[in-house]
């Protein structure tokens, strides 16, 4: 095991490089580009300017023993920039067993991290692991946290402690996978400049903690498509776009969707005016366990069932109603809705004139209790 340093104009060789950190003997982009690493290996990335180049983290190590990139502070959070050109990704991530420490990246038109074709086993566990870093900046054509493509069930990715702050172009997003692979967040948050902070494709995402805003136009907070799940626990939500599709939450039609939010906090803000849409095949579901559920929006339908075979369950939820007006479940197809153990609150509401569950259309099975 070893520690090299890099800076984007260093002039040491490899050999150079593990023996100190100063000027004399931190390597340049284009020697580390070249170079090849082994389990355990550090490689610093020196804060004394920006990085303006692409990084890309294609060695990695073994299970137990992961080759590092890091910033100089483990412990201060995104001590390293990167500001790729427009057009490239700002980190990209193709090996396995790779662990990425305190950068923060702004990329225009494509992703600030990327993580694609590795090569890993099947269910072998969370093999890259980016701690304490942020997806600066992405005005479109790219996310902040992404894995990008890869074969199924490989390139498994965990982020602890990230953040998205400004991922605003249309259809950008803030943790995103796109094919089959995992990807757990853990004490990850957004700012209201991230237009979609969050949107599994095609497997599992799982969420522990953390705070999710969304903000712009035409923007949910979690969006979960291709025959995905969404699991979160003790993580707050918070939609605020400006659009009629602004609402918390959707699954996307055609495969087999689920949220499931265990003791979570949802607010929709009186910006975000758009329905939160459920479609997806028999068997599509959205439920929440515990949890507060704060509706300060105007738009009619909090809940609108678009596709038969779908199931809602809400248990033992505080419900908050904030504003004028009615803010059903309702379906246009067969569904089955669950409310109970629930108690709505109209307390902090300026109208009490309103109502919440109105359930309409063709819905089997409706419990309230």
């Amino acid at each position: 095991m070893a520690t090299y340093y890099v800076r984007e104009n260093g002039s040491a060789s490899k050999s150079d490089a593990r023996v100190g950190g100063d000027d004399a003997y931190a390597m340049s982009v284009q020697v580390f580009s070249v170079n090849s690493f082994s389990s355990g290996d550090v490689i610093i990335f020196e804060d004394n300017e920006p990085f303006t180049q692409q990084l890309v983290f294609d060695i990695g190590g073994s299970e137990g023993n992961p080759v590092v990139y890091m910033g100089p502070s483990a412990t201060s959070k995104a001590s390293v920039d990167v500001s790729a050109s427009s057009g490239t990704a700002g980190i990209v991530i193709t090996g396995d067993y790779i662990e990425v420490r305190n950068f923060q990246v702004t990329s225009n038109q494509a992703n600030c991290f990327s993580v694609t074709d590795n090569s890993g086993t099947a269910g072998d566990g969370y093999t890259v692991h980016i701690y304490d870093s942020v997806a600066l900046a992405n005005n479109g054509g790219g996310d902040g946290f992404s894995i990008t493509y890869g074969a199924t069930g490989l390139g498994d990715l965990e982020c602890t402690r990230c953040e998205t702050r400004a991922i605003y172009g249309s259809g950008d997003q803030g943790f995103t996978h796109h094919q089959e692979q995992r990807m757990i967040l853990n004490q990850c948050s957004s700012t209201s400049a991230t237009q979609l902070p969050l949107a599994p494709t095609g497997s599992t995402m799982t969420i522990n903690g953390g705070v999710f805003e969304s903000g712009g136009n035409m923007s949910d907070t979690i969006i979960v498509d291709g025959g995905a799940s969404l699991v979160a626990n003790d993580a707050t939500f918070i939609a605020q776009g400006t659009g009629t599709s602004s609402g918390i939450f959707s699954l996307g039609s055609g495969e087999q969707n689920s949220i499931t939010l265990n003791n979570c906090t949802l607010t929709q803000s009186s910006s975000a005016v758009g329905q939160n849409i459920l479609r997806g095949s028999p068997g599509s579901s959205f439920s929440m366990h515990g949890g507060v559920l704060n509706i300060d929006t105007t738009s009619s339908k909090f809940i609108h069932i678009l596709e038969g075979g779908i199931s809602v369950v809400i248990d033992d939820v505080d419900i908050n109603m904030l504003t004028v007006g009615q803010h059903m479940i309702s379906s246009i197809a067969n569904a089955d809705v669950i409310v109970k153990n629930s108690l709505i609150d109209y307390t902090n509401s300026i109208h009490t004139a309103h109502s919440f569950f109105i359930v309409v259309m063709l819905i089997p099975q409706l419990v309230t209790k």
